[in-house]
Parts: structure tokens; sequence; C-alpha cells
């Protein structure tokens, strides 16, 4: 096995490790001193709670990552559907695939209480 990092200049290689280290950047660390790796410790500790368990993901539907890994509902937000399928808002109801997404989405929403 080999390691192979990112070159410089090169973000897209891993983009989404990209977005959380510019996350982590300007939420957490420019905000604060630390003088030692044992004083950023429990700011970076907590950083990563409000994250992964208070924040609110848009690509999560609204939802934290640990709720979200725990399970529970995905309802894809309207926005979202028409954007996959940008026919759908034209069509529905005229085609098989635009009853069958609506029905989907229906049955998903009254499955989550919404």
């Amino acid at each position: 096995m080999q390691l192979d990092f990112s070159g410089p200049g090169k973000p897209g290689d891993n983009a989404f490790i990209e977005s959380l280290n510019a996350t982590v950047r300007g939420e957490c660390l420019s905000r604060h001193w630390f003088v030692s790796l044992e004083n950023a410790r429990p700011t970076l500790e907590g950083f990563r709670e409000d994250y992964n368990n208070t924040r609110l993901h848009r690509s999560l539907a609204n939802q934290p990552p640990a709720a979200f890994r725990a399970g529970g509902c995905f309802v894809p937000d309207r926005n979202r559907l028409e954007n996959l399928h940008p026919e759908w808002p034209k069509s529905r109801g005229t085609t098989l695939e635009s009853k069958r997404v609506a029905s989907q989405a229906g049955r998903l929403a009254r499955v989550c209480g919404r």
C-alpha cells in the first residue's frame, strides 16, 4: 500500500476534505489563538461536537450528521427533486415516472410526519 497525498494547488483531488478544512480554518482556527496543541484540543473538540451533533447540514435534509447517520427519514426538498428532474414540474402527472416520483415523495412525507 502506498500513500498518495494531494499535490499543492490541487483542491479538486478531494473536494469534501478541502471543504471541511476551509470550514475548520474559517470558523475555528482563524478565530482563536493557540499556544500549544494541548491548548487547541478543547476548542477543536467543541467545534467537532457542534459540527457533528448540532449544526444542521443542508445536504443532509437539514439534519446534523449524527442524526442522519442514526437513520430516520430523508425527504428530499421539492427544489432538489426539480433540479434532478428538470422536466418533472412541467410534465407532472402526465408520465409514469413523474407519478412515481410524486408518489414516493408523498409516501416519505407521510412516514416522516411532515
